[in-house]
């Protein structure tokens, strides 16, 4: 082979190499873009995350504080119901003691 050839083999070589080197950057560079899309859509998932945590906390207190003063009424009607029972009771007592 002569020279000339050679150099051009060398040439050509050269020239695909940087062709290959040219689209792995491009394909890199949208790697990379795509990576840091993917980064804020997780950023974003784990913010929506948060906040439907602290939003589901904040129904669990509110539940619980209803539930809670229902409790309290209930206990509170109940408890009105045996004073009056026992109240009425007495009532009948003394009406037929008399």
């Amino acid at each position: 082979m002569s020279l000339s050839a050679e150099v051009r083999t060398y040439k050509d070589s050269l020239q695909r190499n940087q062709i290959e080197i040219e689209q792995k950057q491009r394909e890199n560079a949208a790697l990379k873009l795509q990576a840091q899309q993917m980064e804020e859509q997780l950023s974003n998932c784990k913010k929506m995350l948060e906040e439907l945590k602290s939003k589901l906390q904040l129904q669990k207190d509110t539940y619980e504080k209803q539930l809670l003063h229902r409790n309290y009424l209930f206990n509170f009607e109940f408890m009105c119901a045996v004073c009056i029972f026992i109240l009425a009771s007495l009532v009948y007592l003394y009406c037929n003691v008399l």
